[in-house]
């Protein structure tokens, strides 16, 4: 593909070959990158306005997102806890795009859990606007699980990563279980023993055996009983912004459409309580 720029770029004949010809040439090669440009960028647009919609159309459920160095088990994880089969390979960026899908959790709870790009050190600019999109998924998260390959020599090193990588998004003011994973490969207990000295939090397990799966689960199902207070709210269609805050900080049960109000059954975290105490339908 444009055999011609090599030519023109070993300076072939001196610099009169640059002019007549020559310039048409380059004239319509920039003409095809601009004009081509346009395209990556409208399809780039379209793409993000179609996950807007998606996101939209989600925000109701609770989100949860794993995170993680590159290649310590998020994708077996994500299968593990969902039934799916997403390409889980010891590869740099196996995992490239945000993968949603929905849990049932004990207790009739469901929550969405996305599977999200591992991270690495000093990530190269020109791949900054790729993960773009999937990091945004993080940002809209309820609850990150940090995944951790306790077998890697560097997992201490690789925590501080990806900890640095959250502080650049503005994410570590979203709660966090930590997450040690592939047990089964540690050599002895005692190292397993080190880290949860320091991160005594921290859930072990083995996605790729099961090991620790339902304690996972069970933390997870606990914790988000705690998420809110279920609420019957009468909301007049003109407080518009009360409707918002239920949206984008509660988990919508129920909804229903009468002629001067909307009547809603929610799950709001007690913070919000206070702002919509006016509201309450008296059982």
């Amino acid at each position: 593909m444009w055999t011609h720029l090599s030519r023109l770029a070993t300076g072939g004949g001196g610099g009169r070959h640059l002019r007549g010809p020559g310039e048409t040439q380059l004239e319509m090669d920039r003409r095809w990158v601009r004009r081509n440009i346009g395209h990556v960028r409208k399809a780039l647009e379209s793409v993000e306005k179609q996950r807007h919609t998606q996101r939209r159309n989600r925000s109701e459920k609770i989100k949860v997102s794993l995170v993680g160095y590159t290649n310590a088990g998020k994708s077996t994880l994500f299968n593990a806890l969902t039934g799916e089969t997403v390409l889980a390979e010891d590869k740099l960026f196996a995992t490239l795009d945000s993968t949603t899908r929905k849990v049932d959790l004990p207790q009739k709870q469901q929550i969405l859990v996305t599977d999200t790009v591992g991270f690495i050190k000093k990530l190269p600019h020109q791949l900054v606007a790729a993960f773009k999109a999937t990091l945004e998924e993080v940002l809209e998260a309820d609850l990150l699980l940090h995944i951790v390959d306790v077998s890697h020599p560097e997992a201490e090193a690789q925590i501080a990563a990806v900890n640095v990588v959250l502080k650049e998004l503005d994410a570590t003011d979203i709660p966090m279980f930590m997450v040690f994973n592939k047990i089964d490969r540690l050599k002895s207990d005692e190292e397993l023993h080190i880290l949860q000295c320091q991160y005594p939090d921290a859930l072990p397990i083995s996605a790729q055996r099961g090991d620790g799966i339902p304690a996972l689960i069970d933390a997870l199902a606990h914790r988000f009983a705690e998420h809110g207070t279920d609420l019957s709210l009468c909301i007049p269609y003109i407080e518009g912004k009360v409707l918002d805050l239920l949206h984008k900080h509660g988990i919508v049960l129920d909804i229903k459409y009468a002629t001067e109000a909307v009547y809603v059954e929610v799950r709001l975290p007690n913070r919000y309580l206070k702002s919509v105490s006016q509201f309450l339908v008296s059982s």
